[in-house]
């Protein structure tokens, strides 16, 4: 690696650190307190044992990305969350890292690895990642995907070792052995060497899928529910491609084009000028991109064919969820079109690349701060931290048989809620993940937590405490 290049991926992730600080102080909700809750009723050698079935309904085989992160966390930092998000970001920073050594055994060019991993940096879905703790599933499993496929590539033993690895993390890690194959056909010439690795990481897999059917189980129904509809599966990979190039989640499913007019006027009322700024840039940066993908698509190249291969292969495990689409699912597929990026752009000139550059750190920046005014990772990590510092200021001690029950109110103490709507507890319940907030709170397993939009008159029973202070 070139000083000059080891500097920039230096300078490009202390850039990152001042565009991203603010999330090193969003708070713990939803998913994170079962996930904390989870860790500390398991033992990690139970957790990492696939053929013994999962507790709390927890049918996700993720030991190294949820029991491991969540119980190393409680360990050094307890339930304060920089901790948390340091380690979580120094993920994201050898992901990029990665991006950059990948990218380079792939187009053996220093400006394209260069590119990728500023593209992969800057990308608008990361936020997602960065604030949302819980998604440390989706850094880590970039991590480990990176490199499984960077030690395949140099044809290292050590290739199945961090497959397994990345198995730990999430179970779209499956889609790796499949992308081996296409590595194999479009990157590198059929040596036996890699069909030799191929075959040890299949072992794994067969063993991984042996597990999970007859041990481990699948989580079903619900928003998890295949649906193999051919326009739903096109409409997911149509959204997932325009998060890939940076329009923000709240985005999604709206009608851009509406009759009369060209744009949807309500894409500037409901957005605000943030949104309306965000929008504006997006549109700037693909037509100036439109040209040189345009022209690298025409001169025909195995190696072309491999990125959108590359993006849409890891995106299969999830194009099937019509009703749990997020971007924080890209944190693979991402390198695709990092890469795509990186190579139409390198064949440009400096004037030209610059202003490519610089309209996407703008439309970063953009999306960057219209999600913090609306985004609602944020707004339920401050609902659930509001909720903390209510109770630690009114009743640091849990009160001696006594429940808990939130009430609704007029008083709009919770930002998550639109002012049209008065689901103030349902807000507040999905922001503690239910009940398990303040268990973790009280370090209480079986306390029982009630909300008003859900558990209506049990504010009744005896030993109740009924919130009411600040509009609960």
């Amino acid at each position: 690696m070139k000083k000059s290049s080891l500097f920039f991926i230096i300078i490009l992730l202390i850039s990152l650190i001042f565009f991203y600080y603010q999330s090193f102080t969003n708070f713990f909700f939803q998913d994170d307190f079962f996930n904390l809750q989870l860790s500390r009723q398991q033992n990690l050698f139970d957790a990492f044992n696939l053929f013994k079935k999962p507790i709390l309904n927890f049918y996700f085989y993720r030991p190294f990305s949820t029991q491991l992160f969540w119980y190393l966390g409680q360990t050094l930092f307890g339930l304060f969350p920089l901790g948390y998000h340091i380690i979580n970001f120094v993920f994201f920073s050898i992901s990029i890292f990665l991006v950059y050594k990948l990218a380079l055994l792939i187009f053996h060019s220093e400006k394209v690895a260069l590119l990728s991993s500023f593209f992969y940096g800057y990308a608008t879905s990361h936020f997602y990642r960065l604030f949302f703790l819980s998604q440390f599933q989706e850094i880590s499993l970039a991590v480990f995907t990176f490199l499984t496929l960077i030690f395949f590539l140099k044809r290292s033993i050590w290739t199945p070792v961090f497959f397994l690895l990345a198995l730990t993390t999430k179970e779209t890690a499956v889609m790796i052995v499949p992308m081996m194959l296409i590595t194999i056909f479009l990157i590198t010439r059929a040596n036996k060497n890699y069909f030799i690795l191929f075959f040890y990481c299949l072992i794994v897999l067969l063993i991984y899928f042996f597990g999970r059917v007859f041990f481990f189980g699948f989580t079903k129904g619900g928003v998890y529910e295949f649906i193999f509809n051919p326009r739903l599966v096109i409409n997911n990979l149509f959204w997932y491609g325009l998060w890939s190039l940076g329009l923000p989640e709240a985005f999604v499913n709206v009608r851009f084009f509406k009759l009369p007019t060209i744009l949807n006027p309500e894409l500037f009322i409901n957005f605000k000028f943030l949104g309306s700024l965000t929008l504006g840039f997006f549109g700037l940066f693909i037509l100036s991109i439109f040209f040189p993908v345009i022209t690298i698509i025409k001169k025909f190249d195995r190696k072309i064919l491999y990125l959108p291969s590359f993006f849409i292969c890891f995106l299969l495990p999830v194009l099937f969820f019509p009703f749990h689409k997020f971007p924080y699912s890209l944190a693979v597929p991402l390198f695709g079109v990092s890469l795509l990026l990186a190579y139409a752009t390198s064949k440009l000139n400096t004037k030209y690349l610059i202003f490519i550059s610089f309209i996407y750190i703008s439309l970063s920046v953009a999306s960057y701060q219209f999600n913090l005014s609306d985004h609602w990772v944020i707004k339920k990590a401050y609902t659930a931290k509001t909720v903390f510092d209510y109770f630690e200021k009114y009743y640091p001690k849990r009160p001696d048989n006594v429940n808990v029950y939130f009430r609704n109110n007029a008083g709009p103490y919770c930002l998550s809620v639109p002012k049209n709507i008065r689901s103030y507890s349902q807000e507040v319940s999905y922001a503690l993940g239910g009940m398990e907030g303040l268990r973790l709170f009280y370090n209480d397993k079986n306390l029982l937590v009630y909300f008003e939009d859900m558990d209506r008159n049990k504010h009744l029973l005896p030993n109740c405490l009924v919130t009411i202070r600040y509009g609960w």
